[in-house]
């Protein structure tokens, strides 16, 4: 049986807790990266109303680190 990819079906967003006011929100700012010595490190998102109060050159940080 061949499936049917259904047009009018939006994927799921994605919910995330903002880091400042705690509260989850379904349009999650990319505000920092938290690097471990070993394991996984893990993103830090921040709701719209929160995400000014973060450091505004974290992409610029990160595409020097990357050179």
């Amino acid at each position: 049986m061949a499936t049917k990819e259904r047009q009018d079906v939006e994927p799921p967003r994605p919910r995330r807790m903002c880091v400042y006011c705690q509260e989850l929100t379904d349009r999650p700012v990319f505000v920092d990266a938290v690097e471990q010595g070993t394991g996984p490190g893990w993103a830090v998102y921040a709701c719209p109303s929160c995400a000014h109060r973060f450091r505004p050159d974290f992409a610029a940080r990160e595409s020097e680190r990357r050179r």
